[in-house]
């Protein structure tokens, strides 16, 4: 009787060996490490949205971000299969062909945070922001050492929810649905031009399948990952269609990235709600910037190992900020050019690592 007591109870007893303890940390940091995927696919798909879709289309942007999902799709079932087997051999070296996506990505970013201050504090010199824009980030990824920006990035996840909510379905806004512009078939062939350029602001949902490299794999099966595309994509259709509701400008305004980033906002009826908006953008882009310094430090380490950790953080942000100092109309003018490629590099980085096989170690 005692002996059956004892064993009823160890089966109760939760396990606390090294190795249970080691795979319980990896799960957790894949989970912060998903999170922060599903922030930077967020602030992708808004960012183009409002800095490139919503002036061309107007009313029709809802359609073109609806659309956008298939090539997203089309991602995340390539890259389902072809990240299963270990990055190891020549697949390591198949990754860097994800960091030109994280430059412009990191350019973006700068680019929203920079004019943000633009906006708020005109008399701020046009360097300064620059520098607060790369210094900044920089910091914060060396100082938070291997995975501290996944852990970081963890709790803020609902308070960013909760923000996105404020700026839209809270906001108090005079929306209405007879704004929006029905499907025609006339408009088709802008619709799908819309459909290739929105392609690009897809690819981070490649990097669910990615990170964290640092270490290895969980052995769990993953559970809830159709969590961390499919909020981010719910977030960007509510985000299309209040925009679509509202015409927060017109065609030919001559508006900052800043001004159109916080246009939404503008039409709250309350002031605090307004102020909410603003502080969403001031969050997320930050965010963003910062989770693709990590994203591209891990993927520079996982295909060169023997390289200097604290040289890549400054590799990844100094194209961006050469291209702050340049005209914006002139960077803007090529950024509607290169950023679909994001979608062509995360597609061929997926279907090379699904066709290439990697050495195995020897005993």
């Amino acid at each position: 009787m005692i002996a059956w007591l004892k064993k009823a109870r160890q089966t109760r007893t939760r396990v606390t060996s090294a190795s249970a303890m080691a795979e319980e940390r990896i799960a957790g940091l894949e989970l912060a490490a998903r999170t922060l995927c599903a922030v930077l696919l967020t602030v992708q798909l808004l960012t183009w949205l409002t800095l490139f879709a919503y002036d061309s289309q107007l009313g029709d942007s809802w359609q073109s971000a609806l659309l956008t999902l298939l090539p997203l799709a089309a991602l995340l079932i390539l890259w389902k299969f072809s990240a299963k087997r270990p990055l190891v051999g020549p697949r390591r070296w198949l990754l860097l062909l994800l960091v030109p996506n994280l430059w412009l990505d990191i350019y973006l970013c700068m680019l929203g945070s920079s004019s943000l201050l633009e906006n708020f504090i005109p008399t701020f010199p046009a360097y300064g922001r620059v520098l607060v824009v790369t210094l900044f980030p920089l910091a914060t990824v060396l100082l938070s050492r291997w995975n501290g920006v996944p852990y970081g990035v963890f709790p803020l996840r609902y308070l960013l929810i909760l923000m996105f909510a404020i700026s839209t379905v809270f906001s108090g806004a005079d929306i209405s649905l007879r704004r929006l512009q029905p499907i025609n078939l006339p408009g088709l062939h802008d619709l799908s031009t819309g459909v290739i350029s929105g392609a690009g602001a897809v690819w981070p949902v490649c990097l669910l399948f990615l990170l964290p490299l640092s270490v290895p794999r969980s052995q769990e099966k993953k559970k809830g990952l159709p969590l961390f595309w499919l909020i981010p994509a719910v977030m960007f259709l509510l985000w299309a269609l209040w925009m679509s509701m509202l015409h927060p400008w017109q065609y030919g305004d001559p508006l900052l990235p800043g001004q159109k980033l916080t246009a939404i906002s503008q039409y709250s009826r309350s002031m605090l709600i307004n102020q909410l908006g603003t502080l969403f953008w001031t969050s997320i882009l930050p965010v963003g910037l910062i989770g693709s310094l990590y994203a591209g430090q891990e993927i520079l380490l996982t295909a060169m190992p023997a390289s200097p950790r604290l040289l890549w953080p400054l590799a990844l942000l100094l194209p961006g900020a050469v291209l702050l100092l340049l005209p914006r109309a002139w960077v803007m003018g090529w950024m509607e050019w290169l950023l679909p490629l994001r979608w062509l590099t995360a597609f061929a980085a997926g279907v090379a690592l699904l066709f290439v096989k990697g050495k195995e170690a020897r005993a």
